[in-house]
């Protein structure tokens, strides 16, 4: 039980960036459809580009 625990909050902390910027990812997009349905839209949209470029880019071990 206890390394389980511990293989968890190994990948928390190595994932926390991106854990991070997706809660804030679903606070901006939340936000932006309390203000109406059309700019939440936008807004959801231009976070899912934003979403594509950054996965696009190599990683570390892609790079040559």
């Amino acid at each position: 039980m206890q390394t389980k625990i511990l293989r968890l909050l190994g990948w928390l902390t190595a994932n926390s960036a991106a854990l991070i910027l997706l809660a804030g990812f679903g606070i901006i997009a939340g936000a932006s459809f309390s203000i109406g349905l059309i700019p939440g839209l936008f807004t959801l949209g231009g976070l899912l580009v934003v979403l594509a470029i950054i996965m696009f880019i190599p990683g570390p071990d892609e790079r040559g």
